[in-house]
C-alpha cells in the first residue's frame, strides 16, 4: 500500500489512543502516526544495497512490529503498543498488494491482489516490458478500483478524525499532503516517460 495509506492509518490509530488516553501527551500521539510509516523508511536502504525490493528488509518483517509490542509488554506503555500495533498493521497490509518478506526468509508472502498467481514468479520480467520498470507497479496500484477506494475511504477517515477528535493536530495533516505529494509527481512522471520514453525528473531510486 502507499504511504498516504499508512499515514493515514496512523492518524486514524493515534486519534483511537487519544480517545481512550485523553490525558496524553503529543509527542506519543506523534510517534504512533511515525511507527505506522516507518517500516517506508526501508527504502533509503536501496541506495547502497543489491536488492530493489525495500519489501524484504527488516523493517517489513513481523518480527520488527513483535520487538516494539514486546517492548510495550514489559514496560506496560500503552502509546507504545499503539506504536508496535501501526508498524504490525503496516505490514500486514502490505501482504495485499504485492507482498512483503514477513517472515524475514528473503520470500514474499501475501495474497498479492494486483497480480494474477501465474505472475508471482515472473514480476522481474513483466517490470522489463516497461520503459521505467517501476511504472509496472505504479500503474496497477492507480489503475486498481478497489485499492484507490481503500485509500480513499482512509483519507476521508483521517479528516474525520481532524475534524472531531484531534483539531488540536491539525499540522499533521501536511504529513499525508507531503506523501500524496510524492506519489502523485511520481505517477505522473512515470506515466510520462512511458508515454515518451524519456525522463524529465529524478525519482528514489531510479
Amino acid at each position: 500500500m502507499h504511504l498516504t495509506f499508512h499515514y493515514s492509518v496512523g492518524i486514524i490509530l493515534a486519534s483511537i489512543f487519544q480517545i481512550i488516553f485523553p490525558e496524553e501527551k503529543g509527542w506519543q500521539f506523534g510517534l504512533i502516526v511515525f511507527f505506522s510509516v516507518i517500516s517506508d523508511f526501508d527504502i533509503i536502504y536501496l541506495i547502497k544495497s543489491k536488492e530493489k525490493n525495500h519489501r524484504m528488509f527488516f523493517p517489513h518483517s513481523i518480527y520488527f512490529s513483535g520487538i516494539i509490542l514486546l517492548l510495550a509488554i514489559l514496560t506496560l506503555q500503552w502509546w507504545m503498543l499503539f506504536c508496535g500495533i501501526g508498524a504490525l498493521f503496516h505490514v500486514c497490509v502490505d501482504m495485499m498488494d504485492w507482498g512483503t518478506n514477513l517472515l524475514f526468509t528473503k520470500r514474499l508472502i501475501g495474497p498479492r491482489f494486483l497480480l494474477k498467481k501465474e505472475e508471482w514468479d515472473i514480476v522481474p520480467e513483466l517490470m522489463r516490458k516497461e520503459y521505467d520498470p517501476k511504472w509496472f507497479f505504479v500503474k496497477r496500484y492507480f489503475n486498481s478500483i478497489p485499492f484507490q477506494l481503500i485509500e480513499i475511504l482512509t483519507g476521508l477517515g483521517m479528516i474525520l478524525c481532524f475534524v472531531f477528535v484531534i483539531p488540536q493536530y491539525w499540522y499533521f495533516g501536511f504529513g499525508y499532503l507531503l506523501t500524496l505529494g510524492y506519489h502523485l509527481f511520481e505517477f505522473f512522471e512515470l506515466r510520462y516517460r512511458s508515454r515518451n520514453r524519456k525522463s524529465r525528473y529524478q525519482l528514489v531510486n531510479h
